[in-house]
């Protein structure tokens, strides 16, 4: 990549220094030029300021803040960088103050900009042919008139520096995305995030967008189908007029990126959960519950969706083959989910049921499948939800015994039973589908189990260490089989 970056308000920050040596209290440049120019409206004191500041008093001025280690990962990446500056040989004010000798002097007492080239321009026009000529990829300026200027070429992408405040910042959004995910940013919300955070994420590159205006975005990349099927869920959901959801913004195909609305709320303890909040985690199965019930919308079935008891049999056996490990204490978790399928299936044959009968259409709703606190935020305006990665048609008695289980609920279990009930209460074949939760909820805990281990599956890790290289395996696998051991004793208290 090439790259070319202004200099003065760009690169050198004048801020503290046109505050100093002025006899007016100011905060930056700006504040500074409207006291003086207040002061005296011929702008004489303002000239002379700006002779002694980009002159003599140049070597006081600073960096900046990220702007060395903004140089230094583009040297690492071999990234070619150049300086354009629009700056007279002297001042135009006192022609015996030189500008471009003291500017060049502060760049050599930074060793990072020792072998980056400098070039020095009497004009905007020709600055503007120099950024033509230099062919770059991407140009940094302050000025819009640089930018938005009519000959600024169309190739070259133009990024204003502090739009995004901070080179730290530029250094993110160039590391995350490419120039033309950037393009399309800029084109889609008319400027630049001024904070990306990279959130946490087990399977995903989940980051956080700030923009200057006040939006804030959730982005989501790669190839893994169920990110895609996600966007056309959560699309589909806003037909449906499902609102207490992410909206899906954009969707960039080449390099399978998804954009949604950052939704607002606080995380949610699990202590601090009531009638309330319940209810309205109910009202919201329900909702989904009755769009599946319209015969016009398509959905995918659920990750593991359960559509007969051999369903639920067959994702425990599925779970065993990916556990490629002969650890001991495995094999007796191993054993332990092969002796609880084949006394579900004895039990089955006991009492004449048929496991691969599918159960009836009516019974079924579309599920979230990994529903939990943890995919919950909670505002004035009451409890959003998130992550559609796994969504679709699944059997209702599976959801609940995946909330019952599930890893990161936070809940006790006296509330969680309150979830269940209620939620039977709400549907329309309740009771048919509570008892085949009491059917197979025991097999569930077990698959949670298997789950807990999938940190033991190569493949499974491989993907976890791509999207949070910065994991400590040994860690995660010991608080994973604390889970497990945890989950065992679950199983055991169940009435």
């Amino acid at each position: 990549m090439r790259i070319g970056i202004d200099l003065d308000n760009t690169i050198i920050c004048y801020d503290q220094l046109f505050s100093s040596l002025s006899e007016v209290v100011g905060t930056n440049k700006k504040d500074v030029k409207k006291d003086l120019m207040a002061a005296d409206p011929s702008g004489k004191l303002w000239n002379q300021l700006q002779a002694k500041v980009y002159g003599p008093e140049l070597s006081n001025a600073r960096l900046y803040p990220g702007v060395v280690e903004f140089f230094e990962i583009c040297k690492k990446l071999d990234w070619e960088i150049e300086i354009l500056s629009h700056k007279t040989k002297v001042s135009n004010f006192d022609q015996k103050t030189p500008l471009r000798a003291p500017a060049k002097k502060f760049l050599d007492s930074y060793k990072i900009f020792n072998e980056i080239p400098v070039r020095f321009f009497e004009t905007l026009d020709s600055k503007i042919e120099g950024i033509k000529n230099g062919k770059f990829d991407l140009f940094i300026d302050d000025l819009n008139a640089v930018l938005m200027h009519k000959e600024f070429p169309s190739s070259t992408l133009g990024l204003q520096a502090h739009t995004v405040h901070s080179f730290k910042n530029i250094r993110d959004l160039l590391l995350e995305f490419t120039l033309d995910e950037i393009r399309l940013l800029k084109f889609r919300f008319k400027n630049l995030p001024y904070k990306i955070k990279n959130l946490e994420s087990s399977n995903s590159k989940v980051c956080q967008l700030y923009f200057v205006n006040g939006l804030s975005v959730i982005s989501k990349q790669g190839d893994r189908k169920e990110l895609a099927s996600e966007y056309a869920v959560i699309k589909e959901l806003e037909n449906q007029k499902v609102t207490v959801i992410p909206q899906a913004i954009l969707k960039i195909d080449k390099s399978k990126r998804y954009l949604y609305s950052a939704l607002e709320g606080t995380k949610i303890d699990g202590c601090h959960v009531g009638d309330n909040e319940i209810q309205q985690m109910v009202d919201f199965i329900s909702k989904l519950s009755e769009v599946y019930s319209r015969a016009n919308v398509k959905f995918p079935n659920a990750s593991y969706a359960c559509f007969s008891f051999s369903d639920y049999l067959s994702n425990i056996e599925r779970r065993i083959l990916n556990l490629d490990t002969d650890l001991e204490k495995i094999d007796s978790y191993v054993a332990l989910a092969t002796s609880n399928s084949a006394r579900f299936l004895n039990y089955c044959n006991q009492y004449g049921i048929d496991i691969y009968k599918k159960f009836p259409k009516e019974e079924l709703i579309l599920s979230p499948s990994d529903f939990g606190l943890h995919n919950m935020l909670r505002s004035e305006s009451g409890l959003s939800f998130f992550d559609f990665e796994y969504f679709g048609k699944d059997d209702p008695a599976k959801l609940m015994a995946d909330f019952y289980f599930h890893l990161g609920q936070n809940l006790s279990i006296e509330k969680r039973n309150r979830f269940i009930k209620k939620l039977c209460a709400s549907l329309k074949q309740g009771d048919a589908v509570y008892a085949r939760y009491q059917l197979i909820r025991r097999l569930i805990g077990i698959e949670w189990i298997l789950i807990a281990l999938n940190v033991f599956d190569s493949n499974t890790l491989a993907r976890k260490l791509e999207a949070s290289p910065l994991i400590d395996v040994e860690k995660l696998k010991g608080e994973r089989m604390e889970s497990a051991e945890e989950l065992q004793r679950s199983i055991r208290n169940l009435v």
